[in-house]
């Protein structure tokens, strides 16, 4: 079974209705794959879901806590259980330093792709060109469509 880290912008990307990433969730959660997230994952999904749903800034949501515990009852939360969860600890923390120093990545990409090395993932599936060159050097597959995900 191949094992994959799930990023958050194809979360994201469905939540706002994109028909490209609904399609490769259903097929992550009907098809022999494994789709792993960790706390970044989440908590990205979580926090741009807020911002979407309410339509209100960080600032603002910061300050509205009745807008952040509506969230809880929001279906985000029943999305993020379908997937399981791998811990980010100081392994991951130290190759995430590397991922940053050698291919420019954001901190939480750094997390995500660091996580996908440590626990020996076959790749990420996300829809952000931004792991493009990491994954090409540290042997990751990059999934970016159902198709992709089927041909496996």
């Amino acid at each position: 079974m191949k094992s994959f880290m799930v990023d958050s912008t194809v979360f994201v990307e469905h939540l706002k209705g994109n028909p490209t990433a609904t399609d490769i969730l259903e097929a992550l959660i009907e098809e022999s794959v494994a789709g792993y997230i960790n706390e970044t994952v989440a908590s990205e999904v979580v926090f741009i879901y807020l911002k979407l749903k309410t339509g209100k800034s960080f600032r603002t949501l910061k300050k509205k806590p009745e807008l952040v515990r509506a969230v809880q009852k929001e279906p985000v939360y029943e999305l993020l259980s379908l997937f399981r969860f791998l811990e980010t600890n100081e392994f991951v923390f130290s190759l995430s330093k590397k991922l940053i120093e050698e291919y420019g990545l954001l901190p939480n990409d750094a997390v995500i792709g660091a996580t996908a090395i440590f626990y020996n993932l076959d790749g990420i599936i996300t829809l952000d060109k931004d792991f493009a060159e990491m994954a090409q050097n540290e042997n990751l597959l990059i999934v970016s469509s159902k198709e992709e995900l089927l041909n496996l």
